[in-house]
């Protein structure tokens, strides 16, 4: 059975002037039930205002969007649906003011996405392998309660993790640091950074303050600006192995902050870092020492090995400027290694060492005698600063030295105006003086004091084999022989 209920609207066309009828029915087609039904036919265009408010118009050219005339009649209106507005192919909140709850009836956020059941997720992408998932963890999927993930939606854990701490986590859901990188797929971890501006660097900036961050107050000296720590496995846990650190190297001051670096190395047997090297303020470096005293300060505790600074086939050379300039050279000649001081120029040496038959040179690249000095006027100058000390030169015999095994020395005795040859059982004075020369050319071999003898003898005879001869003559009578005939003895009655 059906039934008719004719019904006549008159409906003004948009921006028309003639009136239109709309038929409404009612009927019952079995087994279906009624229904209602208002139909509108869509228009080409949508003729500019004015219009007569409350007048409907389906907009094809919007994709048949429904829109009314406003109570003014001075511009459609795309017709609300409820809390949601379309506009083509947008969609948006009607109340632009409003919070959007997906999950949720409260709301907190213009959009609030939540759940009780599991993660809350947001998933962006094309709906391929590249999509990417933000979560906010209840628990599940291995992530922490309560922090905040991303991953890719194909990987089983997340690439980047913040826990409820804020600290950060990349290739790990449970960062112990602000920053924590894990990688276990056997690829290398690194910093890659790439600037291609000229004048604009990448730095790697750590700031460091007392006080707080809201109100910041000064550092001092000896406070720690920050470091970095290296850490290995021992099969049980990470120990120390590494420490590199930045510390206030003095009183800080406006526009004045002296800093040093300190390197810190773990000894084996131990898994505490031990000072190895400083760079203080003033660019003074101290290897084994944290005070140098000068550019390059190298200190090793007595036993240490080794103890000093090894070169291998290398050179340090000390730059002082153009006149200043001189190198300390490890070289080899054919197959002899030697050790070679020079001053500008490879060819230059002043000494060298030839460190495999123990020899020195001293004007010469090779040695033939334990010191070996050559110069176009050669010579070995001991000078003392005051006569109240000896300035001699020791000979040790081979072994002990005792009686008839002694030390023999030449030089100046203290406090003395003689030169003197003689010998000990030590090189503590007096000693035996076996021969003396004083400054006004007297020998004395036996005595310290030959007076104004030329020569004179105490102690013993002197013997002459071959005869010894004596001229008499006088000088002024100039009757001395020359040459004197072998076995006569002259005298000199007025020499």
């Amino acid at each position: 059975m059906k039934k008719f209920l004719p019904l006549i609207l008159f409906l003004t066309a948009a921006g028309l002037a003639e009136a239109g009828s709309v038929q409404f029915s009612t009927y019952y087609p079995a087994p279906f039930g009624m229904y209602d039904r208002l139909r509108l036919v869509p228009r080409a265009a949508l003729a500019a205002p004015p219009c007569d408010p409350g007048t409907l118009y389906i907009n094809n050219e919007a994709g048949n969007q429904l829109e009314v005339c406003n109570a003014a009649g001075d511009a459609w209106a795309p017709l609300s649906g409820g809390p949601w507005t379309q506009v083509g192919s947008d969609i948006y909140a009607t109340d632009t003011t409003a919070d959007v709850g997906i999950g949720t009836t409260t709301p907190d956020e213009e959009l609030h996405v939540g759940q009780t059941l599991g993660n809350v997720a947001l998933r962006l992408g094309d709906f391929g392998t590249d999509d990417w998932d933000l979560i906010r963890s209840v628990g599940n999927d291995s992530i922490p309660s309560g922090s905040f993930a991303i991953k890719k939606a194909d990987a089983s854990a997340p690439g980047i993790t913040i826990d409820t701490t804020g600290r950060v986590g990349i290739g790990t859901t449970s960062p112990s640091e602000k920053l924590t990188v894990v990688n276990n797929n056997n690829e290398d971890s690194g910093w890659y950074a790439y600037n291609n501006t000229d004048g604009s660097d990448f730095d790697f900036n750590i700031y460091r303050a007392e006080g707080t961050s809201a109100a910041p107050l000064a550092v001092t000296s000896a406070n720690n600006l920050g470091g970095l720590n290296f850490f290995g496995y021992d099969g049980t846990n990470f120990e120390w192995a590494v420490f590199i650190q930045a510390v206030v190297d003095g009183t800080t001051g406006a526009d004045d902050m002296p800093g040093r670096l300190e390197f810190r190395t773990t000894p084996d047997g131990s898994n505490v870092p031990a000072l190895r090297m400083v760079i203080k303020n003033d660019g003074n470096v101290g290897i084994g020492t944290p005070t140098p005293t000068s550019r390059l300060h190298v200190s090793a505790v007595e036993g240490d090995a080794p103890p000093g600074v090894f070169l291998d086939d290398t050179d340090i050379t000390v730059d002082g400027g153009a006149d200043g300039q001189f190198a300390l050279r490890n070289k080899n000649t054919g197959t002899t290694p030697r050790i070679s001081i020079s001053g500008p120029g490879l060819g230059n040496e002043v000494l060298t060492v030839d460190t495999v038959n123990k020899k020195v040179g001293i004007g010469t690249s090779s040695p033939s005698e334990f010191l070996h000095l050559k110069n176009t006027s050669p010579g070995l100058r001991l000078e003392r600063t005051d006569n109240a000390n000896r300035n001699m030169i020791f000979f040790y015999p081979a072994g002990a030295v005792a009686a008839g095994n002694e030390v023999w020395g030449m030089g100046l005795p203290a406090a003395a105006n003689y030169f003197t040859i003689g010998y000990d059982t030590d090189t503590s004075p007096p000693g035996t003086n076996v021969l003396n020369i004083t400054n006004a050319g007297s020998v004395g071999i036996g005595t310290t004091d030959p007076g104004t003898n030329r020569l004179e003898v105490v102690g013993g005879p002197i013997k002459a084999t071959g005869g010894l001869i004596i001229q008499t003559c006088t000088v002024a009578a100039a009757d001395c022989p020359n040459p004197p005939v072998d076995g006569q003895m002259w005298l000199c009655t007025d020499c």
